[in-house]
């Protein structure tokens, strides 16, 4: 048999360092089965902003945050009575009023009969992740509000059209009648027929700008040229009035993606390279898209413009959070974040940029399964 090689004064030793290093790293305390605290880590004061003293003897929500639901924690005691361990994130409240997360691990106590005589809980500091996450959830909603934005304006623009016809085509009716006394059945008729066309085509667009803001939900099996087509068809009419060249060719396939998302990304694309265009008086604008698949495993989706490019100098800047170079206009500095967010968190697939010859190019990679 191996004998012990340690002597007991070294074994307390490394125990006392152990129980010095928890207390003060780990976030833990103990209290009675009625919540009163009974101990707590040096961490735990540390994080709280109390003394131990004024800790030792209190109900443990004396440092409960008031935006906590009351039925979290019903649903906390109901869950450690029973016996069970209870894990979740809880919002604190320190000494000072500051606020503080930490991910909670609660387990009950048991004496030698099996009885709950207290909780002991272990807490990890995740205040700074809960921070980032509402960082990111508020440019979320920036990006959302300029993407909105721009969508109004571009319906504004593709409505404009249809509404002068309609308006000519009444004052045919009005015409008319001034002239003639009356209107005949065949002017009417044609009236009509042309007015429920320009309706129809708004009707359309009002229903493309809905799908296009509405989540999607699940995974949908869609071939990639209908996510370009998408985009395209929300950006027609703009990059018409702009003067600038489309040009799409590809070797389609299908992809399990999330659709709309991916859209969202390629109309913000063309958005960008038209403003580019336009900010710089480019002669001759050009924008190509080209989709394909490779090795049956990825599809690729590149749009490339002809503005010049990107400076090298900011090139590695353009997906970092409200960096813009936009001068004519009020650029957010948010599309290409939310852009590259979008396809690497919904989409599991990769978007990068470069420079090609005369211009910029950006690059969706998207896994087909």
């Amino acid at each position: 048999m191996r004998e012990y090689s340690k002597t007991i004064s070294e074994a307390e030793t490394k125990i006392t360092i152990l129980d010095e290093i928890i207390d003060k790293n780990i976030i833990m305390s103990t209290t009675d089965i009625k919540g009163i605290i009974l101990n707590v880590s040096s961490a735990f004061v540390n994080i709280s902003g109390y003394t131990k003293e004024e800790l030792m003897g209190q109900p443990h929500n004396l440092v409960r945050h008031p935006d906590m639901p009351s039925e979290a924690f019903s649903q906390l005691w109901e869950t450690i009575l029973a016996g069970n361990i209870w894990k979740g994130e809880v919002k604190n409240l320190k000494k000072d009023g500051a606020i503080y997360w930490v991910y909670a691990i609660i387990s009950p106590n048991f004496d030698i009969n099996t009885n709950i005589i207290g909780f002991t809980s272990i807490r990890q500091d995740i205040t700074t992740k809960k921070e980032a996450d509402e960082q990111q959830q508020v440019i979320i909603e920036q990006s959302t509000n300029t993407a909105m934005g721009d969508m109004i304006s571009m319906l504004a623009h593709q409505w404009r059209q249809p509404l002068q016809v309609t308006a000519m085509l009444i004052q045919q009716l009005t015409l008319e009648k001034m002239l003639a006394g009356k209107v005949d059945d065949d002017t009417l008729d044609k009236v009509v027929d042309g007015t429920q066309k320009q309706l129809d085509y708004m009707s359309k667009t009002i229903t493309d700008f809905t799908d296009f803001f509405r989540p999607d939900k699940s995974m949908v099996t869609i071939k990639v040229s209908e996510l370009v087509e998408k985009a395209r068809d929300l950006m027609a009419y703009t990059l018409k009035i702009d003067g600038i060249e489309l040009n799409i060719s590809g070797d389609d396939g299908e992809i399990t993606t999330h659709g709309s998302e991916v859209s969202q990304v390629i109309v913000n694309l063309l958005k960008n390279a038209n403003d580019i265009l336009m900010e710089r008086s480019i002669e001759n604008k050009k924008i190509d898209i080209n989709y394909y698949i490779e090795d049956n495993k990825n599809a690729t989706i590149e749009i490339r413009d002809n503005a010049g490019g990107i400076s090298e100098d900011i090139l590695p800047k353009i997906f970092e959070p409200y960096f813009t170079t936009k001068r004519t206009k009020n650029g957010s500095g948010l599309g290409l974040y939310l852009s590259k967010t979008t396809i690497e968190k919904h989409a599991n697939g990769t978007l990068m940029a470069f420079n090609g010859d005369d211009g910029a190019i950006f690059k969706i990679i998207l896994p087909i399964n």
